[in-house]
């Protein structure tokens, strides 16, 4: 039994040793790689959803025309990531079903369990429901508010999904209570609820924003007529733009 214990102890040990040396060399490994080494962007014009310069439009940047309209990069390869994705490419109405859990839409994070609400799951409305009642919690459209602020955007913020993304979409082909194109109101000072229609062609979408992660906000300027008296991180601006700003009243203009 000893010779048992101590051929363990020694196996642990060892196992121990291995993994220590694995961080070591992975560390170095980083240091020495100067493919990880960060690099300067080439300079590039930043274009709105149009094609023009942001500095004639005045209009917001377009990160697919900024990035993609150049034929720089794959804008469609990058954000069908599962990183961008989140399940939204995977839904589907009985995907929860089919494994006991009838309220689940898909396996990640967009129409299946999330915590972002504590003890408190949202549910995300199935693409065809038969009424109000059976509509659950959210919409795409109150995804995009209540997520808006942490996720880089593209996946669900972009599209519905049959693909499409949703300001393109012809109204005339749009189901009534279309989880998608419908959205849950709560009035708080009630707790009354209504669905509606939610109009996508007002309020944009939310396209994948490569400085979300690629952009040190330390090193920008301030404009003197912005505005502002501090820049705000991609966070703050996005969570601003979704709870506080037109995106959230755009049914009361």
């Amino acid at each position: 039994m000893q010779n048992i214990k101590a051929h363990g102890k020694q196996k642990w040990l060892i196992h121990l040793s291995f993994l220590c040396m694995l961080f070591m060399f992975t560390n170095s490994y980083a240091v020495m790689n100067a493919f990880d080494n960060p690099v300067n962007h080439p300079p590039i014009p930043l274009l709105d959803e149009q094609g023009k310069h942001v500095l004639e439009s005045n209009n917001p940047y377009s990160p697919k025309q900024s990035c993609a309209g150049s034929g720089c990069h794959d804008y469609e390869a990058i954000t069908h990531a599962y990183h961008f994705e989140m399940g939204r490419d995977e839904a589907d109405d009985n995907y929860g079903a089919k494994r006991g859990l009838p309220h689940l839409v898909s396996p990640g994070y967009y129409g299946g369990y999330t915590c972002m609400d504590g003890d408190t799951q949202n549910v995300l409305a199935k693409k065809v429901n038969a009424d109000a009642e059976n509509f659950a919690d959210l919409g795409s459209a109150g995804w995009v508010k209540d997520c808006m602020s942490c996720h880089t955007g593209g996946g669900w913020a972009e599209k519905d999904r049959e693909g499409i993304r949703y300001d393109e979409k012809d109204i005339a082909d749009i189901k009534p209570l279309d989880g998608d194109y419908y959205t849950r109101e709560v009035d708080h000072m009630t707790g009354e609820s209504t669905v509606s229609m939610w109009d996508w062609k007002k309020s944009g979408v939310g396209e994948a924003d490569c400085m979300f992660c690629h952009v040190d906000f330390n090193t920008l300027k301030l404009p003197d007529d912005s505005g502002l008296e501090e820049m705000l991180t991609p966070r703050r601006a996005r969570q601003a733009f979704t709870t506080e700003g037109f995106f959230a009243r755009q049914h009361q203009a």
